[in-house]
């Protein structure tokens, strides 16, 4: 929607870019004492990391539709969610694969940094228990199990990406 509309765009293009802004690891305090030390703090602060980056890519995807497409659409009778759903949604997909590519490490960062600070599990209390500890080898097996678990995901989201695509 904020794509499709120039006065939407204009009006709520500043408060996320200023919200966007704001360091996502300086928010996970806030997190923590509002949802608690359990899973929900964690979940919220990696969305958060990856909402930016999916949006921005979305909106720039949505924007860069060809209005020829739209127009030859409109033309033939066809209505907004029609245009939508034909030619605005499939030329903006691959803006959206983008985004989850660029924000996955971005929320495992967000989410790692959640386990640091108020955690008794996970991958970031793992790396923050063996730095506390001084012991090297604890902080890079977890860093390496951070690299394995966001090299899967990205691996899978590429096959997905390649399997919703196969036309091309």
């Amino acid at each position: 929607m904020v794509g499709a509309s120039d006065t939407l765009h204009r009006t709520v293009d500043p408060f996320v870019t200023a919200v966007y802004g704001v360091p996502k690891v300086a928010l996970a305090p806030l997190f923590i004492m509002w949802f608690g030390i359990g899973l929900a703090p964690k979940i919220v602060l990696a969305a958060i990391s990856v909402f930016f980056l999916v949006f921005f890519s979305t909106l720039r995807g949505v924007r860069e539709v060809d209005l020829k497409m739209v127009d030859a659409l409109r033309t033939m009778g066809a209505g907004r969610f029609a245009v939508q759903r034909m030619v605005i949604f499939p030329s903006a997909l691959p803006w959206l694969f983008t985004g989850l590519k660029l924000g996955l490490p971005y929320g495992f960062v967000g989410a790692v940094a959640a386990e640091m600070m108020a955690s008794n599990a996970g991958i970031g209390y793992l790396t923050q228990n063996s730095a506390g500890q001084l012991d090297t080898a604890g902080v890079f097996a977890a860093l390496f199990a951070l690299m394995v678990v966001t090299t899967l995901l990205n691996e899978a989201l590429g096959r997905l990406e390649s399997w919703i695509f196969r036309w091309r």
